[in-house]
C-alpha cells in the first residue's frame, strides 16, 4: 500500500486523486500511508457486509496537498 500510494503521488497532476480499496483491519495503515505522502484525505466510505456485523473494507478517497 504505502508503494502503490508513493508511485500514485508522483503521478498525479496537482489536485489530482487517489482512491484506494482495503480491509477494514488495515485503516491505521492506511491512514498513516496516506499521510506520509502528503495526501489530504476527501471522503472515506466504511462497507458494512450486513446489519450487525463489523466493518469489512474502506474507501478511502484523497487529494494532493
Amino acid at each position: 500500500m504505502e508503494e502503490y500510494l508513493a508511485a500514485a503521488c508522483r503521478l498525479l497532476a496537482p489536485s489530482g486523486r487517489v482512491v484506494t480499496c482495503v480491509s477494514y483491519l488495515e485503516l491505521a495503515r492506511l491512514t498513516a500511508a496516506t499521510a506520509a505522502n502528503g495526501l489530504a484525505p476527501l471522503e472515506r466510505w466504511v462497507v458494512l457486509p450486513r446489519e450487525g456485523k463489523g466493518p469489512l473494507i474502506v474507501v478511502n478517497k484523497n487529494t494532493t496537498n
